[in-house]
């Protein structure tokens, strides 16, 4: 899964500011295309049902045709929690598929699906350096 997992620690605790920083970053690795709608993507996402997946760890996700490349990008702020719709966000794990995604890379993400079902998992994701 490492091909498609990054992480990310970014010292802003400001949502707009590290999606913005992200967009640029996938951007710049040819996994998003420069035109894209990856922000508003994510909030109508969540204007659909709340991210939160466990307390302070929310799972944004969306599938479109400006992205290239799978990827889990996990997200967190070792030194202050992230504010994410005016709550505080431990860690953040940013979902993107392209429209036609590898067979394997959907079962990996099944497969962290299902490891995310399991609090113990979470917790270490969150407490990982």
């Amino acid at each position: 899964m490492n091909e498609i997992l990054f992480e990310i620690t970014t010292k802003s605790n400001n949502e707009y500011k590290i999606l913005d920083d992200i967009e640029n970053l996938l951007i710049e690795e040819d996994i998003i295309d420069k035109k894209n709608t990856m922000s508003k993507d994510i909030a109508f996402r969540e204007s659909k049902g709340n991210l939160e997946i466990y307390p302070k760890v929310i799972l944004p996700h969306i599938k479109e045709s400006y992205i290239h490349k799978t990827r889990i990008i996990l997200v967190k702020n070792n030194s202050s929690p992230i504010i994410w719709q005016n709550r505080l966000i431990d860690l953040i794990i940013l979902i993107l598929m392209p429209m036609k995604a590898k067979d394997r890379e959907k079962n990996l993400i099944r497969s962290l699906m299902k490891n995310l079902a399991n609090e113990d998992y979470i917790k270490k994701l969150i407490t990982k350096e």
